[in-house]
């Protein structure tokens, strides 16, 4: 199993392999509520959203795993779109880290 550096690293991933695979995704955030984006002088504590993804095809497998940061909304969003797009080819399995962690494990 490879791990990326970076998500253009999955992308580059999915681009390469034509047959069809999992992909297992963890989203966790920490700020109870649902996402809401608090501003700086509201007292609350910064929202923080993790990522995490295995590609899993017959012959190879890539991992993910990013932290994003309340600043990095964007960024986030367009990762999300990006799996999105990538549904075609992979079906989405979605887990929590623990089950995400025993899934490495196993590799």
């Amino acid at each position: 199993m490879r791990q990326a550096e970076t998500f253009d690293d999955i992308l580059e991933f999915s681009n390469t392999h034509d047959s069809q695979g999992t992909m297992y995704l963890s989203q966790k955030e920490t700020s109870p509520g649902g996402i809401l984006f608090s501003d700086e002088d509201s007292g609350k504590q910064p929202l923080e959203l993790e990522i995490k993804l295995l590609l899993k095809t017959n012959d190879d497998s890539i991992c993910f795993s990013k932290r994003y940061m309340e600043d990095e909304e964007e960024e986030f969003e367009k990762t999300m779109d990006q799996l999105e797009h990538m549904k075609n080819q992979f079906s989405i399995k979605t887990v929590n880290s623990s089950e995400f962690d025993a899934l490495l494990s196993n590799k």
